[in-house]
């Protein structure tokens, strides 16, 4: 029968295992999502990164009056077209921007 100390030493190394898959998970996925709220065009960079990165980008420009809004649905048009991700839009000032690889399922009830 084991002891105290082997039954504990060997529940370590089961987590430390479990910890270094979750780790290596981690890095291999790319299926991250980022979410913006915008109240100005000045961050709207950092949300053309995060496509360029292959995030999926949810976007909510609600708090931003009708003419930056505008402005940034279209620079988010010209960074998203060439990369060939698909808008979807899920309000007036709500966007997701979906690169390859991600697809949005809608449930009724």
């Amino acid at each position: 029968m084991a002891d105290m100390n082997d039954v504990k030493n060997r529940l370590k190394n089961m987590l430390a295992v479990n910890e270094e898959k979750a780790a290596v998970a981690a890095e291999k996925s790319d299926h991250v999502v980022c979410v913006f709220r915008l109240d100005s065009f000045d961050d709207v960079e950092a949300v053309g990164e995060a496509l360029k990165k292959n995030f999926l980008v949810l976007l909510d420009i609600t708090a931003c009056d009708e003419e930056c809004a505008r402005r940034i649905r279209d620079f988010m048009k010209g960074v998203a077209y060439p990369m060939q991700v698909w808008i979807q839009e899920m309000s007036e000032n709500i966007l997701v921007y979906l690169p390859d690889g991600y697809q949005i399922q809608e449930f009724q009830n």
